[in-house]
């Protein structure tokens, strides 16, 4: 079964096409964000992947902020379940923008300043995470610094996945 894992800069669209993928094309939405809520136990985590793609096919969405347990865990994505690392970019004012004005986001993490933002965008350069994994990269942001549309960007990720194979 095909596996995606869909990671980037906050604020940037990965959960709403994880839920595209999910409601348009059956697949399996998996959220880590609100999985490691539950447990932080990278095995149980590990086995509902597992589970999940054996029979499914499954779209993992990631906001991680980069750490070496985190870093392993993409690592053990893409060896383990050959995940196709999608990253999401782009205008990173627009995505703090959406970032800071995504009021369910404040509120359930209680973060609601920029500060936040760049220090996630900070230990991502740091991390090197492009560098290390070479993802395919989106700019989910339009010209007018709206989002594409969810349509447009399935279709960008899942001909490169073909294309891949």
């Amino acid at each position: 079964m095909k596996c995606f894992l869909l990671c980037g800069i906050p604020g940037t669209g990965k959960t709403s096409i994880g839920n595209f993928l999910k409601d348009e094309m059956n697949y399996v939405h998996l959220d880590l964000e609100e999985e490691l809520k539950f447990t932080n136990d990278w095995q149980v985590i590990t086995q509902k992947v597992q589970d999940l793609n054996a029979e499914h096919n499954l779209v993992i969405t990631w906001g991680f902020v980069p750490d070496e347990a985190s870093m392993n865990y993409v690592s053990d994505l893409i060896e383990n379940f050959s995940a196709r690392m999608v990253w999401f970019d782009g205008d990173r004012e627009i995505a703090k923008k959406v970032w800071l004005l995504r009021e369910e986001n404040n509120i359930k993490n209680n973060i609601s300043n920029e500060s936040n933002f760049d220090e996630q965008i900070k230990r991502i350069n740091e991390a090197k995470v492009i560098e290390k994994y070479d993802p395919f990269i989106i700019d989910p942001f339009n010209t007018q610094g709206g989002f594409r549309d969810s349509e447009e960007i399935v279709q960008k990720i899942i001909s490169h996945q073909f294309n891949h194979l």
